[in-house]
């Protein structure tokens, strides 16, 4: 059996009030929503809260989810946006992200951003990431990060799939001068 398979036979149970079934996907996707969220947030204690609120309202919404709309993992990942933005809201905190060494420090017990730095192993394209918008920051990353269609994204970012794909080039396009400038810049 595939992922989807398995995913969609614990939906289908999920929406029936089956505790195991909700256990199931809570342990499958919990490290990729508290990703995406602590991406976001950058601070752990606000990530795991907020990645407990993404869960909780999965878990009142289930009955609503509709598999021909998108896949769970986009449907849950729209949850934590929006539960995100909420949280900023709230706060009145704006998402900005700040490169620390702290981020890239390998030998932490718990890196929550792990899997994401295997993917991208280098730091400096990190840095070039936080100087684009944030809509530019969230596409790269459920892109790159997150392996997510563009069709996934726009559901999750609601934004349309031509305007997310006019992101990721714009981002893409950005960071490349910067890698360009910082190339430069190191020749003189």
């Amino acid at each position: 059996m595939t992922e989807k398979e398995i995913v969609d036979g614990l939906v289908k149970k999920a929406k029936e009030y089956d505790a195991d079934s909700f256990g199931k996907l809570y342990e499958i996707f919990y490290r990729r929503v508290f990703g995406y969220i602590y991406f976001k947030v950058l601070n752990e204690q606000d990530a795991e809260d907020l990645t407990s609120q993404t869960f909780i309202k999965v878990m009142e919404a289930i009955r609503s989810y509709d598999r021909r709309k998108g896949t769970f993992i986009s449907w849950t990942l729209c949850i934590a946006h929006n539960t995100t933005i909420d949280f900023f809201r709230k706060n009145k905190k704006k998402s900005e992200i700040e490169i620390t060494e702290e981020i890239f420090d390998r030998d932490r017990k718990v890196n929550p951003i792990d899997d994401l730095l295997v993917k991208i192993k280098n730091k400096e394209i990190w840095k070039k990431v936080a100087g684009l918008t944030e809509n530019q920051r969230n596409v790269i990353f459920l892109k790159f990060g997150m392996g997510l269609s563009g069709k996934e994204i726009s559901r999750i970012i609601n934004k349309k799939e031509g305007a997310v794909k006019a992101l990721m080039i714009r981002g893409l396009r950005t960071m490349k001068k910067m890698i360009e400038i910082s190339e430069n810049e190191e020749t003189i």
